[in-house]
């Protein structure tokens, strides 16, 4: 009699484990480790807000979570370019990025609208709209195409930069080969300008740049000189075409393996992080600016930008169809 209540014992410890979320999951009890790989393209020195970032990710997750999930960091585009982290993040061979999101509106076309020249007003009011039922909006879309938002971003605030004459006016951009990411938007920009848009991956941009391929490049102060852009750029113009969003991405196919309680954890640490990556750039820009000036001996120009933001007005039409419509750029500007 003893012996089959024991039976019956197991049984039903059994049946409770098996039903248990993380065996529903296909994860057993004993699992308890997970592996995230974490890849971004810069920050491999400690100078760099991206290299504490990437630090306090790990340090935050692993905490959190008891060890039970262990973060990996790939910095310096180790894993690919913005492009490729992305895909990986969506294809799940990679659990978590921050891309721009340029190269994510090739997969998650609304989030172009982003991308949109001056569509923000200043980063305070880029925050606003990314943290509003707007921001929810996108990264629904984004969760569409297994991308999980664990948190909206900075990159930087985008600036024209020449390596044979300084910006002035908007004049000063016709003919000149700009460099600029891999997206329609960039692209369309510059031709509103009269530069000739080059599209060149990021991890390419200093060949192109020395050898002469291009005469300048759209990015932030902060982004090149973490490459080492100012060896060669000699004069920067104060344009800030574009406030570059970086969202932080997580791999839903990697998310939907955790239990309830790394999630949360997963999270709580990249909206943290996220915030903390928005401070810590807008002040890394500041000294990115001056180190410029003071250090490589870089002439700063500021254009009177109401031509070039007349000019890039003309482009908005052209992409109310790819970024999902007129109504999604009205009320990406309806947030004051």
């Amino acid at each position: 009699m003893l012996k089959n209540k024991s039976k019956v014992l197991i049984l039903a410890l059994t049946v409770v484990l098996l039903l248990s979320p993380m065996a529903m999951n296909g994860y057993s009890v004993a699992q308890k480790k997970f592996v995230m790989k974490v890849a971004y393209p810069m920050g491999i020195t400690p100078d760099h807000p991206h290299y504490f970032i990437g630090h306090y990710l790990k340090d935050r997750i692993e905490n959190l979570t008891e060890g039970k999930i262990e973060v990996q960091l790939f910095p310096q585009s180790q894993l690919g370019g913005d492009r490729e982290t992305t895909e990986g993040v969506m294809n799940g061979t990679i659990e978590m990025s921050w891309p721009a999101s340029g190269p994510m509106a090739l997969i998650v076309p609304e989030l172009g609208v982003l991308d949109l020249p001056y569509i923000f007003k200043d980063v305070r009011h880029a925050f606003r709209v990314l943290d509003s039922d707007f921001g929810d909006e996108l990264a629904r879309k984004c969760l569409a195409k297994g991308m999980r938002i664990g948190g909206w971003s900075l990159g930087g605030v985008r600036q024209i930069m020449t390596t044979k004459k300084p910006i002035y006016n908007l004049e000063d951009m016709k003919g000149l080969k700009i460099r600029v990411m891999e997206s329609p938007t960039y692209i369309e920009m510059m031709k509103a300008w009269g530069a000739i848009p080059t599209p060149i991956a990021w991890t390419e941009v200093y060949m192109a740049l020395s050898q002469g391929v291009v005469d300048g490049q759209e990015t932030g102060v902060n982004a090149a000189l973490d490459m080492k852009h100012f060896d060669i750029i000699k004069y920067v113009a104060l344009t800030s075409e574009i406030i570059s969003i970086r969202p932080m991405i997580i791999s839903e196919l990697w998310w939907q393996k955790l239990p309830l309680n790394l999630q949360e954890a997963v999270l709580k640490a990249t909206g943290e992080t996220a915030l903390l990556l928005r401070e810590k750039i807008i002040e890394f820009q500041g000294k990115a600016i001056e180190i410029a000036e003071t250090e490589y001996n870089v002439t700063i120009t500021k254009p009177e930008l109401e031509p070039w933001m007349k000019a890039t007005r003309a482009i908005y039409p052209k992409f109310a169809k790819i970024v999902g419509g007129q109504e999604i750029i009205d009320k990406c500007l309806a947030v004051e």
